[in-house]
């Protein structure tokens, strides 16, 4: 069948896209030793490195495919457990235990796997539960109180992004290394869908969507010249991998990411238009070469391939809804909410969507106070606001809201922690008049922008802010 398979989608002697592949995985690693991070954003880079293995096992289920990276897959959960206890020393040596860090978006997932945990005792065994709140508190603490010790200034807040990347050059080179041994095994059986180093092509979506929106926002916004080629490539392999996933809720976690990082630039977007051409030639030459125009008609599929799952989850629901019935019976993860509720109950319920409202409350907050950031800082709240929306838009077709061991829950742990800078930064006065961003025209400043850019700690100020705005009209009768 392995055989059949290589042959059937015509990729394995791909001279092209091996070329491509492995000359890509070669500029991306040497672009990557340039990136300097923290000891703190290293292990954080590690652990979504691991989080976004996994081993993946044939069409049948009965064995596990031998990729080049197996023993790594097989042992990402221990892995993830060694870096967290890793992480919980340096962070108590440190002396980064400060309680007014802790995100409460972080408080909401401890919540979420410590109360998952506890139900375990009445739906599974008490081994079972028992091993399931050790990892949480093993793993979760940690990052409750690393992730925003590693963002507490602009530029630390812009190395955690570009850890993220990080973790996206490995894995990708770990893929092309994979691609060159036996590029059968990056896809699965029955439909030719790749999957990575992941073990299903919807998990791998997950995971190259935010880091194609991440790497699409450090290509706009980081201002570290020579690392812009290694962000325009970035962005283009990833958009490969997901359109060779055939992943809708990939696509719509990309879109949604997509909208925030780019609502406010669209005169840079325009600089970067014949580089997006050029990048969209290489992808169609290359997606033509692979063979996955089926992967991508199925993104625009209106096929319902939940409905059965949901409608088992919901009579689930209304059998059991205080206290469900156990994750193993509810049939599948196709969404955080109605999985989460028939498995733990309606507390589980409401715990997510205090999560999911806290969130989209924090969100309005850093938009309408971004204002009070400097210039150059102000598109870090797009990039937090939009792995928001990529993290809750997915969430209504994916579980990933109670897992440890994911990408996708990393990654919100380490905008959490910027979360949490933004939220200081803008706490404090701002000097001076308030900038229009790039692109916005300086007769729309409105009096709440002038309000918070304004620092009324300096009375003598005043004159010199209010007057400019009045004589736009922005505050009546200001200076007169």
């Amino acid at each position: 069948m392995q055989t059949t398979l290589a042959q059937f989608y015509g990729f394995e002697h791909g001279i092209a896209v091996q070329i491509f592949m492995v000359g890509f995985a070669g500029v991306a690693l040497l672009a990557a030793l340039f990136i300097r991070l923290s000891l703190i954003q290293w292990i954080l880079a590690g652990i979504l490195f691991f989080n976004c293995l996994s081993p993946p096992a044939n069409f049948e289920r009965t064995q596990y495919l031998q990729t080049w990276m197996l023993p790594v897959q097989m042992q990402r959960a221990n892995a993830h457990l060694v870096l967290g206890i890793i992480l919980t020393l340096v962070v108590i040596l440190t002396n980064r235990l400060h309680a007014g860090w802790v995100p409460i978006q972080g408080l909401f997932i401890l919540a979420i796997n410590l109360f998952a945990g506890l139900m375990m005792f009445i739906h599974e065994t008490p081994k079972d539960a028992a091993q399931t709140l050790g990892f949480a508190l093993a793993v979760v603490p940690c990052m409750l109180f690393a992730c925003p010790a590693a963002a507490r200034s602009h530029e630390a807040c812009m190395k955690t992004v570009r850890a993220i990347m990080l973790a996206s050059v490995v894995w990708t080179v770990c893929c092309s290394i994979q691609f060159v041994i036996n590029p059968r095994l990056l896809v699965n059986s029955d439909r030719g869908r790749f999957w990575g180093m992941h073990s299903n092509a919807q998990g791998a979506a997950l995971i190259v969507a935010p880091f194609a929106v991440v790497a699409l926002w450090l290509m706009l916004n980081d201002r570290a010249r020579r690392m812009k080629v290694l962000w325009i490539g970035l962005v283009g392999i990833n958009l490969l991998f997901l359109g060779w996933t055939g992943s809708r809720t990939g696509l719509l976690t990309l879109v949604a990411g997509a909208v925030f990082v780019l609502y406010r630039r669209v005169g840079k977007v325009v600089i970067f238009l014949p580089v997006a051409a050029v990048v969209t030639v290489v992808l169609s030459a290359l997606s033509d070469e692979l063979q996955i125009a089926n992967n991508l008609e199925r993104l625009t599929s209106t096929e319902n391939t939940r409905e059965g799952v949901w409608n088992r989850q919901l009579q689930v629901i209304m059998e059991s809804p205080l206290v469900g019935v156990g994750w193993k019976e509810t049939g599948a993860s196709e969404s955080s909410y109605l999985a989460g509720w028939a498995s733990y109950g309606a507390l589980m319920m409401l715990l997510m969507t205090g999560f999911l409202l806290f969130s989209m409350w924090k969100c309005a907050r850093v938009t309408l106070m971004r204002g009070r950031l400097p210039k150059e800082q102000r598109p870090l709240v797009d990039m937090f606001v939009a792995y928001n929306a990529m993290y809750f838009a997915s969430s209504f077709f994916e579980g990933h809201i109670m897992a440890r061991s994911i990408a996708t829950q990393t990654m919100m742990f380490m905008f959490a922690g910027i979360g949490v800078w933004l939220t200081e930064a803008m706490a404090r006065p701002a000097d001076g008049a308030y900038e229009p961003d790039d692109g916005e025209d300086p007769g729309d400043v409105t009096e709440y922008d002038a309000m918070v850019a304004y620092d009324y700690s300096h009375p003598e100020k005043e004159a010199a802010v209010a007057a400019p705005l009045s004589a736009r009209g922005a505050i009546p009768g200001a200076g007169a």
